[in-house]
């Protein structure tokens, strides 16, 4: 501010603002700066909103991530309410209300959130993008190589912690066929052993297969 001589009066730091929202200092409150919903032209300042909440801090901050995981938002002012939205627009007053950790599956996710004090003051946006590429489990391994076998012969899959193995001869499994839980029999005759691998997120593994001959 300057006098009608144009020399400097005060300095004033507005914060950040928000549609709706003016900042300035209190009739009675001296320097500190807070916040008004009211315009007063040529008057006192309204009733002070005081100072806007910090911004949310999410749990989160590595862009890339190659499973799911949950995502918490926290605020340093604990009576501040936290809003957020994963469409790419700001969160105001509308915008759904943070209540419990957010899961955050395969893709893209852009989630800005923001806080609202009691009276309605909004913070700074908190935006945080995260990638999440799921990786497809290795080609199984299949103990027996192509070749010809006794009868009562067995087929062994080595099969990781977090996965589960489906198999089926001649022809391409899926998690609809048979589930692998231990050494298979070989049937007698000439036939394809085909097994993938599912693990815990739903990707597939390429197939891994093996020819045996068996005589009776």
């Amino acid at each position: 501010l300057t006098d009608t001589k144009g020399r400097l009066c005060d300095v004033f730091s507005t914060g950040a603002l928000h549609a709706g929202v003016t900042s300035g200092r209190p009739a009675d409150a001296g320097a500190q700066r807070a916040y008004f919903t009211r315009e007063t032209p040529g008057g006192k300042n309204a009733e002070a909103l005081h100072a806007a909440p910090p911004a949310p801090i999410a749990s989160e901050n590595g862009l890339y991530h190659e499973k799911p995981f949950l995502l918490t938002l926290t605020c340093r002012d604990a009576e501040a309410e936290i809003r957020y939205t994963l469409d790419g627009s700001d969160p105001d007053e509308n915008s759904p209300i943070y209540e419990a950790a957010l899961t955050l599956g395969e893709g893209r996710t852009e989630i800005r959130a923001a806080a609202f004090s009691e009276k309605g003051v909004q913070s700074q946006v908190m935006i945080a993008v995260y990638n999440i590429n799921l990786s497809q489990p290795a080609t199984p391994v299949i103990e027996q190589e192509s070749g010809e076998y006794r009868s009562g012969s067995t087929i062994s899959v080595r099969v990781p912690e977090d996965c589960t193995a489906y198999y089926a001869f001649d022809e391409t499994p899926d998690e609809n066929s048979t589930r692998y839980t231990g050494p298979v029999a070989m049937p007698e005759g000439t036939h394809i052993f085909s097994v993938i691998l599912v693990n815990q997120y739903g990707k597939h593994s390429a197939p891994a297969s093996e020819t045996y001959i068996v005589q009776p």
